[in-house]
């Protein structure tokens, strides 16, 4: 299976979104973390990942993601954008 790399772009309560840097944007569920990875609540918004791909079933013009690896992990919280896998996103007015 051929390795992709790309960052967490969006994060749910379990799933996300990881922006491929082929450009392609890539769904993922907290089941498809790596068991080396760290726990997945502990991800948060722009860390580096590498991936494997397999079809989407549900929604098939956004492959999923799998057998997520963490490569780089960004610090939480420092400037309001980072959250961590489970919070959800708050939109400010």
């Amino acid at each position: 299976m051929e390795r992709m790399t790309g960052a967490i772009r969006s994060l749910g309560k379990g799933f996300g979104f990881i922006a491929g840097d082929d450009g392609q944007n890539y769904y993922f569920h907290w089941t498809g973390l790596a068991i080396e990875s760290p726990d997945f609540r502990e991800l948060v918004l722009r860390s580096r990942v590498s991936f494997g791909t397999t079809l989407n079933q549900v929604k098939q013009d956004c492959p999923r993601a799998i057998d997520i690896l963490v490569i780089e992990r960004r610090d939480h919280g420092q400037d309001g954008e980072n959250r961590r896998i489970g919070e959800e996103a708050r939109d400010t007015v």
